[in-house]
């Protein structure tokens, strides 16, 4: 008879919350919605408000949830846990002119790995360059901002027309929906979109160090635990071996190409740490903009709002990217590094679209970092042009 193995009660109570893990839902959220579902008596020292309503528009219950989809159809769904706004971006100091009551910074790259001069060999990059951390060091990371399911997490961004600020929140979405979080939403329009929407603002953001400083006037909260399981798998992540996998043509799949025309034939591309050219043999061509930094093929508007899905995913089949019809199907976005198709990620997710996931080393791993990138060719002379 096998020997049966026992597991201590952490490893066991783990193993359970994988098992309970619920698929994440991703939204999209209107600032008047954000607003109503903050509580804002949970905030345990809150900076001073400089732009208030009446009160009673002001402190909002906690249950009460409101979401839409980009083409505008609203659900309610009653939940008890209360909403953590966090700002994404790629700065190391967050800003200090106006930033939503009680909301904390993150800036993605923090969620990342990316190597020291001294690691680099001969100037190279080495490979992993880019990617998620290793799920000890990502989960550290998200356990010292308290940040876990106890929470609705809210991403926003500051300004769109700024350089990868609307995709860090997009690409902080992906990680969280990554490392276990079930539900998460992005602020349609961002800082912006609040600001016009004439909703409080306050000075700075929180700055807190684990849970307890969190909600700290929540005692329940503060005797839950955090943690979190990192999820794998056709609906998250794809590696360098999936990919490959692909292109020879064992298994069924489409890559789809996240980036501008001039990246996507090889031409031109704005990045200053790798300059290989190309593409991924077999990819399809899946929009961005007109350049690595630029783009607006998915979002319209000074605030940044997002397209009608319909219209993106429109766009999406005019150049063969089709929601997948089983599980033998499988849709890869991939860009340059991973966050471009966060964004693309985070749209077929809003779509209702399964077995769709973000390739995280992108171009840079294929054609740069990864062990066989050599062999790997630069798809232009094989792949179908749009």
């Amino acid at each position: 008879m096998k020997k049966q193995r026992v597991l201590s009660p952490s490893h066991s109570s783990a193993l359970e919350r994988q098992k309970m893990l619920s698929e994440p839902t991703i939204h999209l959220i209107t600032p008047p919605e954000l607003h109503s579902q903050i509580d804002y008596q949970l905030i345990s020292s809150p900076s001073s408000v400089e732009t208030s309503p009446s009160s009673a528009n002001f402190v909002s219950i906690a249950n009460r949830k409101r979401k839409r989809s980009i083409d505008g159809k609203s659900s309610s769904r009653s939940s008890t846990k209360p909403v953590l706004v966090i700002e994404a971006g790629t700065l190391e100091s967050p800003s200090s002119v106006g930033v939503i009551p009680g909301s904390i910074y993150l800036n993605a790259h923090k969620l990342e790995m990316w190597p020291s001069d001294a690691e680099c060999v001969d100037g190279q990059l080495p490979v992993g360059s880019g990617n998620l951390k290793p799920w000890v060091d990502l989960k550290g990371v998200l356990d010292s901002m308290g940040i876990s399911n106890d929470y609705r997490i809210v991403v926003y961004f500051r300004d769109h027309e700024k350089k990868n600020q609307l995709i860090a929140a997009a690409r902080t979405i992906w990680a969280l929906a990554v490392a276990g979080i079930e539900d998460l939403s992005m602020l349609d329009g961002g800082m912006q979109a609040w600001r016009e929407a004439k909703l409080p603002i306050t000075s700075k953001h929180r700055s807190i160090h684990g849970k307890e400083e969190l909600f700290a006037n929540d005692k329940e909260l503060k005797r839950k635990d955090l943690i979190l399981v990192r999820r794998s798998g056709p609906d998250f992540e794809a590696t360098t071996e999936d990919i490959e996998a692909i292109v020879e043509g064992k298994v069924s799949g489409h890559l789809a190409d996240v980036r501008s025309w001039k990246e996507y034939m090889g031409i031109h591309h704005d990045y200053t740490f790798f300059s290989n050219l190309g593409r991924i043999p077999k990819s399809r061509w899946a929009t961005w903009g007109p350049s690595t930094y630029v783009g607006g093929d998915f979002w319209e508007g000074r605030l940044g709002n997002m397209k009608s899905l319909k219209e993106i995913e429109k766009t999406w089949a005019k150049h063969g990217i089709v929601k997948p019809k089983n599980v033998n199907e499988r849709v890869i976005f991939y860009c340059g590094s991973g966050w471009r198709s966060s964004l693309a990620w985070v749209l077929a997710k809003l779509m209702g679209w399964s077995h769709v996931s973000n390739y995280d080393g992108g171009w840079l791993e294929w054609s740069t970092t990864h062990p066989r990138a050599s062999s790997h060719g630069n798809g232009i002379e094989r792949a179908k042009t749009f």
